[in-house]
């Protein structure tokens, strides 16, 4: 029988002020083993990354997620007991604010818009995944969406801006089409104004949108708005 994860910490850094900070913590979840630690290594060896716990499916990741809350969880998408998308649905209903990366070898516009629905913030394709991934855990961990730009202009292509914004996106981006500010999305939805403000950059990055009349203008020709 397999052990559940287990949550492993290390020591806090010292910022450039002196000040202590800990490392961005992560879990992996793979079910090849092999691979799992491969990414454990490669993550490890940065100064500013802690691995806290492997997963091997969708129950462990579950669980990890519950123990150790990590700040970045990187998810395959193929497992034996499901997938990275129904996983990362049922974690960001229990913990919203976690960073979940779709790691897989499948990047079709329709896994991509199902990871993104579900709450994942970017992905990484396993083929790039010693190159890029790092580099994208620090992006997520810093609030940003890690999506390359080849694959936002095939979604937009396929009218696809639906699948390309996350469902507290296309939430916000309707409330931001009735004229609401920020600070009253923020009071309506029971969030923080930093994190509505995060949310419409977000947007804007993902539409590729110098505003935010442009995004909404965007979505309503795509038909995720309703013209008025």
């Amino acid at each position: 029988m397999r052990a559940g994860p287990r949550c492993h910490t290390a020591g806090g850094l010292l910022d450039e002020e002196g000040v202590l900070m800990g490392p961005i913590r992560v879990v992996i979840v793979d079910d090849h083993a092999m691979v799992a630690e491969s990414l454990k290594r490669l993550l490890e060896a940065e100064h500013d990354m802690q691995v806290v716990a492997l997963a091997v499916n969708v129950a462990g990741a579950i669980e990890a997620a519950r123990m150790c809350q990590p700040d970045v969880m990187v998810m395959d998408y193929g497992l034996p007991d499901g997938d990275g998308v129904s996983a990362t649905t049922i974690i960001r209903h229990e913990l919203p604010r976690m960073k979940v990366l779709l790691l897989t070898g499948n990047s079709s516009a329709e896994v991509v818009a199902a990871a993104l629905d579900a709450g994942c913030v970017g992905y990484v394709e396993k083929t790039n995944a010693a190159a890029s991934l790092t580099s994208a855990v620090r992006a997520v961990h810093a609030g940003e969406a890690v999506l390359p730009q080849a694959k936002l202009g095939g979604l937009l292509a396929r009218g696809d801006v639906g699948g390309i914004l996350t469902k507290r996106e296309r939430d916000i981006l309707t409330r931001v089409e009735s004229g609401a500010s920020n600070k009253a999305i923020a009071a309506e939805l029971t969030v923080s104004l930093n994190t509505v403000r995060t949310h419409v950059q977000s947007i804007l990055k993902k539409l590729g949108a110098h505003s935010k009349l442009q995004a909404v203008s965007m979505a309503r020709e795509q038909g995720v708005l309703r013209r008025r």
